[in-house]
């Protein structure tokens, strides 16, 4: 995208390496990820438009599914060449996918920030494991970075087998180790290498959630509103 910013002529097919099937006829090129560029190219973005924008770009490209990368790059054109007046224009099919894309990954950061749930392993660090749709990872670590700035702990992406570190000063990208990709796969709560604190205190938790449920007044549509099934699997209240 910051190549298009910069005037490149945008490509016929962009799609990520994962979801690339190669055309027998196309002239192939690989563009490498590189967060220095990406973060001035936001930063020029922000600049060029407002703020708004910036922070759809940047949600629209932690889409998890395929099929937006078009979208978004014609947007990005779009932008360049036509202003900022340009994301008002809900009838173009670029406009309206980014926007919708945007809004749908932000959603899911939101919801997950209330969703996530810490584990004291054994080794006093604290472990959240999560499953998104989305590459909602970023978002997510930076707002626990604010509200739980003396710990130490990790989110770690369960699908992308991903991680963020948090070691007290800096966020950091981390690749899970073989014992929290292990933990992954226990089914069993009681098996997982918790400390005995966190046990005790995961049964509190339970008994808590129980208890102030009112049998009466059970609406589970609702509640699956708020807390969608697809997360149920590392909510401890569910377990």
């Amino acid at each position: 995208m910051a190549q298009l910013w910069e005037g490149s002529p945008p490509p016929d097919v962009i799609a990520a390496i994962s979801r690339y099937s190669p055309d027998l006829f196309g002239q192939e090129q690989t563009i490498q990820s590189n967060s220095r560029t990406a973060a001035d190219f936001l930063k020029t973005l922000e600049k060029a438009a407002h703020r708004t924008i910036r922070n759809r770009v940047m949600y629209a490209a932690c889409c998890g599914t395929g099929g937006f990368e078009q979208s978004l790059c014609e947007y990005v054109v779009l932008l360049r060449d036509a202003g900022p007046e340009i994301d008002e224009n809900f009838s173009h099919p670029a406009v309206a996918q980014v926007r919708r894309t945007a809004r749908q990954v932000a959603g899911e950061a939101h919801r997950l920030k209330g969703l996530v749930r810490f584990r004291e392993l054994s080794t006093g660090l604290l472990w959240a494991p999560l499953s998104p749709d989305h590459h909602v990872l970023p978002f997510v670590a930076g707002h626990f970075r604010r509200r739980m700035p003396a710990a130490n702990w990790v989110l770690h992406d369960v699908k992308r087998n991903e991680a963020i570190l948090w070691d007290g000063q800096r966020l950091l990208p981390a690749m899970p180790d073989e014992s929290l990709q292990a933990a992954c796969a226990i089914n069993n709560d009681a098996a997982l290498p918790l400390s005995p604190a966190e046990k005790q205190c995961s049964e509190y938790w339970r008994t808590f959630f129980k208890t102030i449920a009112v049998p009466g007044r059970t609406n589970p549509e609702l509640q699956r509103s708020n807390m969608p099934r697809r997360y149920w699997t590392w909510l401890v209240e569910k377990q």
